[in-house]
């Protein structure tokens, strides 16, 4: 762990004696700090009955459950994205090896993908500090501020598919390498990067950045030729398989049409920023959001300030991965160049591409805005500027952490909410689920009078041990059925209150 705290681009060959300018002993708050932000990462792992289930979770779970009882392992994901194409499989491969591993149960493949994504985090922060030579204050303030983003404690508590989001972290540890990096290098961020394209084609332009930004590098190297072959040839091998998958559906998508929206380059522009913060986190609370600002009291002014957060925090990311590139050590310049490359490119084809521009198209390029404000920092001459920049990032991350703490106490009195993008949580479900379940009779018709989706329900229902050997119908108002058999029971699924996603089970 030493490389993490040495100057940058320190020769790794030095004796241990040798200590190079701009080295420097942690002191005793940075060690603190460090530890805080750990602790706040810890966080994610708390409140496990108010985890997240809600749509397109249980049908990754599902084919994942395939693969794992049949070892037939898919080679493209079950769902069609926006463009009228396939993901790749990389997450269906990722929840195969969890249920392998820790079983079908669904609280277990969400603490997998927990812990790989603050894993990846963890790294973002290490590689940033290492290239920097920001040693073990830097690392404690930018796990802080990324353990305190709201949109990243959500993530990382939900079963969808955020591997982009954890292999761009990574791949910033690997760019962190001192000096030039060399084949074993391209080969592990070939696979890296191929990992993440099977996971979304979004993160597109991270990977043309960064072959641009080491083809440059390389470009006086002997071996640039065979540096290169190692990073595309491993980032191809990963998806092979999905390759030949996209062919085979070749003609049966429907792309849309390209299209240029200014605004939504702003939008591209600003997202990286928004969610490193609480800005368009209401999104989540659907029409609760009014409802939980009010029962906020005392505390909703101090929130408030938050919202004029990212602007500055912006404009300090974009002058710091600036003056990064420049004059930074070498790896840090490397990461800068990607970065600035990457936040651009992923803009332009978001406004290019898309119709709106949601919160989780920032996973390709979230980590630009903590490296461009450590980068900044890092430029500072005075200590006087660099401990007030510290510290004021940190006192924001302390009061975003402080929003998440609220957020869980009032998703815990509530019991989730009644929207689409948070919803009952996973364990409102199974307490409903099992109950049904052990209602007498082998077939239950639960007729669902909430927004709850029927295949997170069912999926629940499969699981289960208690469920095992019933048949639970789904059924919505209005829908028809399958014929009820004699012995069936006909329950209905309503939310408990208006406000709020506490399930209750009705004759």
């Amino acid at each position: 762990m030493r490389w993490l705290f040495a100057s940058p681009d320190q020769d790794e060959s030095a004796p241990p004696g040798g200590r190079q300018p701009g080295a420097h002993r942690p002191r005793p708050i940075d060690l603190v700090l460090l530890i805080a932000g750990l602790l706040a990462l810890a966080l994610r792992f708390t409140h496990l009955d108010l985890l997240p289930f809600i749509l397109e979770e249980p049908t990754f779970l599902h084919w994942a459950r395939t693969e794992a009882e049949t070892g037939m392992w898919v080679s493209s994901s079950p769902i069609y994205g926006s463009q009228g194409m396939r993901y790749g499989p990389s997450v269906i491969w990722f929840y195969g090896v969890a249920q392998l591993l820790l079983g079908p149960l669904a609280r277990s493949s969400i603490l997998a993908i927990c812990a790989a994504l603050t894993a990846a985090h963890v790294a973002l922060a290490a590689g940033i500090s290492r290239a920097l030579g920001g040693g073990m204050r830097m690392m404690g303030m930018l796990i802080l501020l990324i353990a305190s983003s709201p949109f990243q404690y959500f993530w990382a508590r939900v079963a969808w598919d955020p591997l982009v989001n954890a292999c761009v972290g990574v791949l910033v540890l690997l760019l962190s390498g001192p000096g030039a990096l060399r084949i074993r290098d391209a080969l592990a961020i070939g696979l890296l990067l191929g990992f993440a394209i099977s996971s979304h084609l979004m993160v597109m332009p991270v990977v043309l950045a960064t072959g641009v930004v080491l083809a440059l590098e390389q470009h006086t190297s002997p071996r640039r030729a065979l540096f290169g072959a190692a990073l595309s040839g491993s980032a191809l091998l990963v998806n092979l398989p999905y390759l030949l998958s996209l062919v085979e559906e070749q003609g049966r998508s429907t792309p849309s049409p390209s299209h240029f929206r200014a605004g939504l380059l702003l939008d591209g522009l600003a997202e990286p920023v928004n969610v490193l913060t609480t800005r368009g986190f209401s999104y989540f609370f659907d029409h609760q959001w009014g409802h939980f600002q009010g029962w906020l009291g005392t505390w909703r002014p101090l929130f408030d300030v938050l919202a004029g957060v990212p602007v500055p925090l912006g404009v300090a990311a974009l002058i710091g991965l600036v003056t990064m590139a420049r004059r930074a050590p070498p790896s840090a310049r490397r990461i800068a160049r990607v970065g600035l490359l990457s936040w651009a490119g992923h803009a332009l084809l978001l406004a290019l591409r898309v119709d709106r521009v949601y919160s989780h198209y920032a996973f390709p390029t979230y980590w630009v805005v903590p490296a461009g404000l450590a980068g900044g920092i890092a430029a500072l001459r005075r200590s006087r500027e660099v401990l007030l920049a510290t510290w004021s990032l940190v006192g924001i991350a302390l009061l975003q952490l402080l929003f998440i703490v609220e957020s869980n106490s009032y998703l815990t009195v509530y019991r989730g909410t009644n929207g689409i993008h948070y919803s009952s949580p996973l364990s409102e479900q199974t307490r409903v689920v099992r109950q049904a379940c052990a209602a007498p009779g082998n077939v239950v018709r639960l007729v669902n009078e909430t927004r709850v989706f029927a295949v997170s329900l069912s999926y629940i229902a499969r699981t289960e041990p208690v469920c095992q050997g019933k048949q639970l119908q789904l059924c919505r108002p209005g829908e028809p059925c399958p014929p009820l058999p004699p012995g069936g029971v006909e329950l209905r699924l309503r939310y408990e209150a208006p406000i709020g996603g506490a399930l209750v089970l009705a004759p």
